[in-house]
């Protein structure tokens, strides 16, 4: 009889259980569930709250396990695992986004640069990045209208038409511009969505007489339907073109599709000087209003942020 009852304690619960860990982990936090029921004092101290906290704790162990055996969750759990390393476009974590590239950028530039170098993925990061997450330019041009005296003193009209594209999910964008003049700057008008603006934050930097800056809030501007507002803004400088002939633009956002126009007094042209732009000719094209064309970009093609050029007055 004792030989019957331990073959089948061994068969009934022995082996079924060393067999199946989720049965074992439930068996076992059922029992330590049943136990924190009674009144169990050791060295004067009740473990029963222990008890309990145990065995949730193994009963959830094995919930757990049975659900990473299951061929449902090894599907699930491989896709989340493929879309993070092939396609982390899914991921809908920013910072997770944003980590897991700064750590993948480190990996690559640690095999070409010594440690003890500035990290360049920081640099990267803040150059395209974080300053240029919130919009992007398209249909971006600028225009340049230079009026130069005989003496040399000349005022330079400075006009940009653009497309601000906001970025998804970008709630507070603000449209920042710095300009710099030899001498006096002003902005001469401000249209956002054909609206024109009589009041504008325009001021001069602290630590620069010679710059400044414009500043404007544009979530109320943007159109909520294509993400997008159409801003015109006109600056004027006065530099003395003998002593100062050069007028220089870094372009601090990304750009999709990009023109200058130029046009100067009689007696006097422009040259182009590319700085880091890849263009496909820096030959300029006349218009048929007296403007010289380049094209830095055509629709479709992006500028990166840093790029720039030096337009250079000529005397002839």
């Amino acid at each position: 009889m004792v030989d019957l009852y331990r073959k089948f304690i061994d068969t009934a619960l022995v082996k079924a259980i060393s067999g199946n860990p989720a049965l074992a982990f439930l068996v076992l936090g059922s029992l330590l569930f049943f136990a924190s029921t009674r009144e169990l004092v050791i060295f004067n101290v009740d473990i029963a709250p222990y008890l309990t906290d145990l065995g949730r704790t193994i009963v959830i162990a094995g919930v757990f396990s049975v659900i990473l055996k299951s061929v449902q969750f090894s599907a699930v759990f491989r896709d989340i695992i493929m879309a993070a390393i092939y396609n982390p476009a899914h991921i809908d974590d920013e910072p997770l986004l944003l980590k897991n590239w700064r750590l993948i950028t480190d990996a690559i530039f640690s095999r070409w640069l010594p440690a003890h170098y500035p990290r360049p993925t920081s640099l990267l990061n803040s150059r395209y990045i974080d300053s240029k997450a919130d919009y992007h330019f398209t249909d971006f041009q600028i225009q340049y209208d230079i009026d130069v005296q005989a003496d040399g003193k000349g005022s330079v009209s400075n006009t940009l038409k653009a497309d601000i594209l906001l970025a998804p999910k970008r709630k507070q964008p603000v449209f920042v511009q710095t300009i710099e003049g030899d001498g006096p700057t002003k902005l001469l008008w401000l249209r956002i969505n054909d609206k024109t603006f009589e009041t504008y934050d325009f001021q001069v930097l602290p630590n620069d007489t010679r710059t400044r800056k414009l500043t404007l809030d544009l979530a109320e501007h943007i159109n909520p339907h294509t993400g997008s507002a159409r801003l015109e803004r006109a600056f004027k400088t006065e530099q003395n073109v003998h002593s100062e002939p050069f007028i220089n633009a870094t372009l601090t956002r990304f750009i999709n599709g990009a023109v200058i126009k130029t046009r100067i007094s009689k007696g006097y042209h422009i040259r182009f000087i590319n700085d880091s732009i890849e263009m496909a000719n820096d030959d300029p094209v006349a218009d048929t209003d007296g403007y010289l064309r380049w094209v830095l970009a055509v629709p479709g093609k992006l500028l990166l942020p840093g790029q720039g050029y030096t337009l250079v007055i000529v005397k002839e």
